[in-house]
């Protein structure tokens, strides 16, 4: 049976709405809601917090339906993907803004605004090295091509 059925099922069961299973998870109930529709899974805290709460086995979630394995194995990726999304966002930004500062202004901003996105990069640098470490994917930045001719 695929987790979101089996999970509408046990909420049944003991005679819960989604609201109520979702204060007890400390969520929402539209995050219930997708649980329940297969459209996000929940993290591996939450699931054994589900199979304690409903005194089912681990193993039901997770055997019975492939995609709850899949998207926990995911998930790290997706959390190291995002920090790394979120921090060159900001550096972009950041020297939109300058620009802009700059020319509508009159203020020159510039090197500040260098210096903290310079920042910025190397802690997605570092973000995309933890990537690295935890997954054993060996990235090879261009710079790196020509220090091994």
């Amino acid at each position: 049976m695929e987790f979101g059925k089996r999970l509408q099922q046990l909420r049944q069961e003991k005679g819960l709405t989604q609201e109520q299973l979702a204060k007890e998870f400390y969520t929402s109930r539209q995050n219930i809601s997708s649980w329940e529709n297969g459209k996000t899974y929940p993290n591996m805290q939450d699931l054994v917090h589900l199979s304690d709460f409903f005194g089912v086995s681990l193993d039901v979630f997770l055997k019975e339906d492939g995609q709850v394995q899949e998207s926990l194995e995911k998930a790290p990726v997706k959390k190291l993907l995002t920090r790394l999304y979120v921090k060159l966002t900001i550096s972009l930004l950041l020297l939109l803004l300058s620009d802009v500062a700059q020319d509508l202004l009159k203020v020159p901003l510039q090197a500040e605004v260098w210096l903290i996105v310079f920042f910025i990069i190397v802690s997605a640098a570092n973000n995309i090295e933890e990537f690295n470490k935890e997954f054993g994917i060996k990235v090879i930045y261009p710079w790196q091509l020509h220090l091994r001719k």
